[in-house]
């Protein structure tokens, strides 16, 4: 059961309040009586009670026996209206009621509304989701073609850049290789040349200690008319290179030179002199700077040998080791 005024569940137990008069059962809260004053009512009393609109009914009836009669019926009339609204504003109640009284199949019908309509819109986003998957699934693939476009234009510039690497180490290689060309032939030129080093600078004349180094190394004296010199001076040593007309003249010193070793200046001198003379083919200023690098390296690393035969720079690691021929400053990052 429920209560007439508010519609809310009645209890079970009866502790409501009932009205004879329209039949009508109310909530304590819902009336102006608590559940105290009625509960000590008589039974007779609890038959008499009426609700409030059914109060308001009986008043307007007994004002209405008090007029005339004109008044009477014409206060009826507003009386039957009063009524006429009371039950209009009651059923409108009910209707709200057993609106509020679903049925399992009014709720059925409620849900497959609910759910067609929300499928619908479900489509409609379904639908979108597909037409942005479709066009962004057509992006990646013009994304996927840019980038194999890109693979392909790269490859095609590695193979380009690996033949312009395999020229340019061509180049390098054939550079080096005119280089040394040219470096051997400027080499020739000092075929018939010697140099010796080491001369002290307060030497007064360099050209005379040079004929007895080459008397002391010759084992007899040679004409100074058969060679030329070149007086280099230095800061801390005088260095003289000899010209000699032929490559066999040069040659014989040398092979001489090479049992001799080095010549001190005072036995060239008939000195005291102690200072060492040395006795070397003369090289090209490029040649001359290769070995001066390479004679450090051997001297860091504690190499075996470094020398010069015939125009050529010779090294050897250990004294079992093959010798190595440095031509160019390159071959120094070998060593």
């Amino acid at each position: 059961m429920e209560c007439t005024d508010c519609n809310g569940k009645l209890p079970k137990n009866g502790n409501y309040v009932h009205c004879h008069a329209c039949g009508g059962d109310y909530h304590y809260t819902c009336t102006s009586l608590s559940e105290k004053s009625y509960k000590s009512m008589s039974k007779p009393k609890k038959l008499e009670w009426k609700c409030l609109e059914c109060r308001k009914i009986n008043a307007s009836q007994m004002s209405a026996k008090s007029s005339t009669r004109k008044k009477s019926e014409s206060e009826n009339s507003d009386c039957e209206s009063d009524i006429s609204d009371i039950l209009a504003r009651r059923t409108r109640k009910l209707k709200v009621h057993d609106n509020e009284k679903v049925s399992d199949k009014s709720m059925e019908q409620l849900f497959e509304q609910f759910e067609n309509r929300l499928w619908k819109k479900m489509s409609k986003k379904l639908s979108d989701i597909e037409e942005f998957m479709g066009f962004a699934s057509s992006k990646i693939d013009d994304f996927s073609k840019l980038m194999k476009d890109i693979q392909k234009k790269q490859v095609t510039m590695e193979v380009a850049q690996e033949k312009l690497r395999q020229e340019n180490m061509e180049l390098k290689s054939k550079c080096k290789a005119l280089e040394i060309g040219l470096n051997e032939n400027a080499q020739l030129f000092n075929r018939n040349k010697l140099e010796i080093t080491n001369i002290p600078t307060t030497v007064a004349n360099p050209n005379e200690v040079v004929a007895k180094v080459l008397e002391k190394v010759n084992g007899e004296k040679i004409d100074e008319k058969s060679y030329g010199t070149e007086v280099r001076k230095y800061e801390n040593q005088v260095n003289v290179v000899v010209q000699f007309e032929s490559v066999v003249q040069r040659d014989k010193i040398v092979k001489k030179k090479r049992a001799e070793r080095t010549v001190k200046l005072g036995d060239a001198m008939n000195t005291a002199d102690d200072q060492m003379i040395y006795i070397n083919e003369s090289l090209t200023p490029y040649y001359a700077k290769l070995y001066g690098e390479a004679k450090k390296i051997k001297k860091e690393k504690k190499y075996a040998f470094i020398w010069i035969r015939d125009g050529k720079i010779l090294l050897k690691k250990t004294e079992q080791s093959r010798p190595m021929r440095l031509m160019a400053m390159e071959d120094l990052g070998k060593l």
